[in-house]
């Protein structure tokens, strides 16, 4: 059974918790931990009590959070190393604050949409990397990862998500197929659905 959840950035603004309980009085019950929550939770000075007060508001009002997005402008396959290091630090960081949260599905978006020379080997390389060293962070978290169609080549189409997801080649890996970015791509994103 399908169940409908909202992104908590719809208010990034406000702390989790506030997020939560605000959606709530709209009428939602499951949602998607955003980014910005994420990052917030993470740069606080005490990221564990947000957790808990978070976890708190879930149960208080019968919540559920399924999914979150880890950290958006990640850039797994950067042409610098350092970057692509820290973007996977970062990654990793989310990882373990999702769990903590009791969410079970990571959204993470392959990288090499900044990468200048755009040496698509090089980008599969570091991408097929990356989501090895992040699937088994997600496995041993009892989580899974989906790897989001995005509208940069690699990882536009069904057939370039299954490819990758082969190379990967990794239990806790998975797909997420967002239907604005297959709009944004020009793709039947029916026909892209089936063939996933």
């Amino acid at each position: 059974m399908m169940v409908p959840a909202i992104w908590t950035a719809m208010y990034a603004e406000l702390s989790l918790p506030e997020a939560l309980r605000a959606l709530h009085d709209c009428g939602w019950q499951a949602f998607e931990i955003s980014t910005e929550h994420l990052e917030a939770i993470e740069t606080d000075p005490q990221p564990d009590r947000r957790v808990d007060e978070a976890r708190r508001c879930l149960v208080e009002l019968g919540l559920s959070a399924p999914q979150a997005h880890a950290y958006l402008k990640a850039d797994l396959a950067a042409a610098d190393p350092k970057a692509r290091a820290d973007d996977l630090a970062r990654l990793l960081r989310h990882l373990d604050l999702a769990a903590k949260l009791g969410v079970r599905n990571v959204v993470v978006h392959p990288g090499g949409k900044q990468n200048p020379d755009g040496d698509s080997d090089r980008i599969r390389r570091w991408n097929v990397e990356a989501f090895r060293r992040l699937g088994d962070a997600a496995a041993e978290r009892g989580l899974r990862i989906g790897v989001e169609n995005m509208t940069a080549p690699g990882a536009r189409t069904a057939e370039d998500l299954l490819d990758l997801l082969a190379a990967i080649n990794h239990s806790a890996l998975g797909i997420t197929f967002d239907s604005s970015h297959a709009h944004a791509s020009g793709l039947d994103a029916a026909q892209a659905i089936r063939d996933l």
